[in-house]
Formats: structure tokens, sequence, C-alpha cells
């Protein structure tokens, strides 16, 4: 019997253990995983079953659309649209805590989203290893219920989730608590809209795009206040 629980060195994990990893994800389960923020709960982001058990799990509605982890530039551009603006925030910003909303391709379910994907490349070497090796976009939403705070401890994902709808957890220890990934949308006018600012700060995206200071709350007309 396969244990649930995995505990890794959060700098190297073994191809063993991505091999059961990929094995859970080809069989629509759920894995908890740490990224570069907080734990995150995920599974095949191409399967409309494994997608429907993220949602019972955290008693999230699906009219809330997942964000995924990719791997590559070439996978953003398999499962989305991306305009020469995006590829340049994510050459500067990828790896790392910058999700970008973009126009989808068809191979994207409506389930997981209905008009577009939000995407990122995790600086999280784990994490990083798991989306090569299957070769598919993984749901990254954070590991607890909706509503109760981010999970940086295994425990903590535990005490929040029924961790027998789970069946891999991979324990890197204890993360170090960080602001969220910074959302960028690209399916909004004036494109692009920074909707979240998190690690990224919103000034560091409008000057990598080069736009004009007397612009920059055009771009940020739908900002979530903190």
């Amino acid at each position: 019997m396969r244990e649930l629980i995995i505990t890794t060195n959060p700098e190297k994990i073994s191809e063993r253990i991505i091999n059961e990893i990929c094995q859970v994800l080809k069989n629509d389960g759920l894995i908890v995983y740490p990224t570069e923020t907080a734990y995150g709960i995920g599974c095949n982001a191409l399967s409309e079953i494994a997608i429907k058990k993220v949602f019972k799990i955290k008693n999230r509605s699906e009219n809330s659309p997942l964000p995924v982890i990719i791997d590559s530039v070439r996978m953003m551009k398999e499962i989305s649209l991306p305009t020469a603006e995006a590829l340049l925030l994510s050459k500067h910003f990828h790896p790392g805590p910058l999700v970008l909303a973009l126009p989808k391709k068809p191979i994207i379910s409506d389930l997981l989203n209905p008009s577009s994907i939000a995407l990122r490349i995790s600086s999280n070497h784990i994490i990083h290893e798991i989306v090569k090796a299957f070769m598919n976009p993984i749901v990254s939403t954070s590991a607890n219920l909706s509503g109760d705070p981010s999970p940086y401890s295994i425990e903590a994902v535990i005490n929040s989730l029924n961790e027998k709808q789970i069946q891999l957890i991979i324990d890197a220890g204890q993360l170090p608590q960080r602001n969220p990934s910074t959302l960028v949308d690209f399916t909004m006018s004036p494109s692009p809209q920074i909707i979240r600012e998190g690690e990224i700060n919103a000034e560091g995206i409008l000057k990598v795009l080069d736009i004009p200071q007397e612009k920059w709350q055009e771009h940020m007309k739908h900002l979530i206040k903190k």
C-alpha cells in the first residue's frame, strides 16, 4: 500500500517519487505539493474528472476558475494564446510567482476556466520537475478549504482538508511565508490589467512592459486592494 505522505528534500526529488506522482496524476488522483508561495493541491489539468475532485475537496464553487502550473513557454503556447507582452513578462519573471491570465485554447476545459487560462512557471524545484515529467499542466490552488489561511506546512494542509480524498502528499518541510503570486490579466481592456499585487510589485510589471507612468492607473483599474 502506498504511503499517503512522502517526505523529500526540498532541493531534490528522486525519479522514483516523480514516477509515483505521475502515476497518481494519470489516474485522476489529487496531489499536495510545495510551491514558491505555499503548499498547493492539484491534479491533471486536462482531466475533468480530476478537476471536479479539486472543487469538491476545497468546497470551492465551480464558478471560481482554477489556475495551473506549466514547465515552459512551449507548454504555455500549447494551452494558451500569449501576446508578445505576456511572453516578455514570462521571460523576465518566470520561473517565479507571476500568474498570467491568457486566452485559452480548446484543450483547456470550460470546467477549469470557461473564458481563459491562468498559468505560471513555478520556481519551486519539486513541482517544476513534476510538471516537466508529467508533460501536462497541473492544477495549482492552495491546499486548504476555500477561505482558510494559506498552508505553509503539511500539518496545516491536513487540518484544513479531508486527507482521505488525497492520493499523495509531498512533504518538503515548513515553507517560508511569502506573499501570493502577482496576477496579470491579458484578457481585459486596456491590456494588461494587474489584478493582484503579490511577490512582484505592480511597478516592476509596468516598467518591464515600458508603459508610461501616466498610464499606470489605467492598467490597475481592477487591482484587488489588500
